[in-house]
């Protein structure tokens, strides 16, 4: 099945769409945080993906897809794999760190994606671009050093580095999409 060609919407709705998006992230963050207080990361984790699951699959049956191929399927099994790995050590860093932290920590993300659709994909980096990916992986230096210098707990400093981590292993799971977004289906995408 052909895809519909992406048009540009100058109207004010696409605008308004991604705020609502920016403002669910942020109150998925604090219910996060909430939750992470008092039951342990792999159980939020594990419920979170199940919850996802239960809509992907919906998604999947209704829109009645092609089977995937092989390489679709291992593809998809290794950004799935990263995509575990971005959202448990972003759950463990919110549990140990305050909010705040773990996101400037964990929006790390785009300099990662540079490096890695560099790496992977080919993509060239601009200067302009370089120059602004070092100024923000400064800021996560300063953020990070700030653990290091003070006399706070070892799980503070496991913290900060999970949530780097998480920003890393989102990162990857973008790039891997992007690598088969020509190949693969939305809905299986959505699913993996």
């Amino acid at each position: 099945m052909p895809r519909a060609p992406i048009r540009n919407d100058q109207s004010v709705k696409p605008i308004v769409v991604a705020v609502l998006g920016v403002f669910s992230f942020a109150i998925l963050d604090l219910l996060l945080k909430t939750v992470s207080a008092s039951v342990p990361t792999s159980q939020v984790v594990f419920l979170r993906f199940l919850s996802a699951s239960v809509f992907a699959t919906i998604l999947l049956i209704w829109s009645r897809p092609t089977w995937p191929t092989r390489s679709a399927v291992v593809a998809t099994f290794v950004r799935a794999c990263a995509t575990v790995v971005a959202t448990f050590t972003f759950v463990y860093a919110v549990a140990i760190l305050p909010l705040a932290n773990t996101v400037v920590l964990a929006y790390s993300a785009p300099f990662f994606m540079a490096l890695f659709g560099w790496l992977l994909l080919g993509e060239r980096v601009s200067r302009r671009a370089a120059l602004a990916i070092a100024i923000g992986f400064a800021g996560i230096v300063v953020t990070m050093a700030g653990r290091l210098a003070t006399a706070e707990s070892a799980a503070m400093l496991w913290g900060s580095c999970s949530a780097v981590l998480s920003g890393a292993s989102y990162a990857l799971s973008m790039i891997l999409a992007r690598q088969r977004s020509s190949l693969d289906t939305v809905e299986f995408t959505v699913w993996g």
